[in-house]
């Protein structure tokens, strides 16, 4: 009886997570066109790419660390 009512319990929790995802997920989403990223320089590719993953972090504090982190490393010192 014990491990039906386990079962059941991380059954109903999984099911939960699955539903409550789309209802709580990310509202911003990415918008990358392959074509023209692939036609930039890499410089003007990489900014690009950049500016799209600072709209994404929002107000995540960690997500724009990693996003500054990127600039920083890429050369760019002044948004790093």
């Amino acid at each position: 009886m014990h491990r039906t009512a386990t079962v059941a319990l991380v059954v109903a929790a999984f099911a939960g997570g699955v539903f409550s995802a789309p209802l709580l997920g990310q509202k911003v989403k990415p918008i990358f066109n392959v074509e023209q990223i692939h036609a930039l320089p890499p410089k003007d590719a990489g900014k690009s790419l950049l500016d799209t993953a600072l709209q994404l972090a929002e107000d995540g504090s960690w997500e724009r660390i990693a996003v500054g982190r990127a600039w920083y490393l890429g050369g760019d010192k002044t948004k790093g």
